[in-house]
C-alpha cells in the first residue's frame, strides 16, 4: 500500500509540476524580459507582483501542503495499525 501511495503522489507531483512549469515559466521569461528591458521608476507593477506572488502559491505551496499532509496521515495510519 505504501509502494502505491507513493507512486500515486509522485505522479501526481510531477504532472503538477509539468503543469506549474507550463504555466509559470512564459509568465516569468516574459516578466524578466520586461522587467530589464524598463527602466528603474515603474518596473515591476504591483499587479504583476501579486499575480506571480498567487501563481507561484499555487503552482508549489499547494501541492507540497497536500503532499506532506498525505505523508503525514499516512504515518500516523501505520504507527496505529503497529
Amino acid at each position: 500500500r505504501a509502494v502505491m501511495l507513493s507512486r500515486t503522489s509522485l505522479a501526481l507531483l510531477r504532472a503538477g509540476t509539468r503543469l506549474g512549469h507550463q504555466a509559470s515559466m512564459p509568465a516569468v521569461r516574459a516578466n524578466s524580459n520586461f522587467y530589464w528591458a524598463t527602466p528603474p521608476r515603474n518596473r515591476v507593477s504591483v499587479g504583476t507582483k501579486v499575480g506571480m506572488g498567487v501563481s507561484l502559491y499555487l503552482v508549489w505551496f499547494l501541492p507540497l501542503c497536500a503532499f506532506l499532509q498525505i505523508c503525514k496521515n499516512y504515518r500516523t495510519e501505520g504507527e496505529d495499525a503497529e
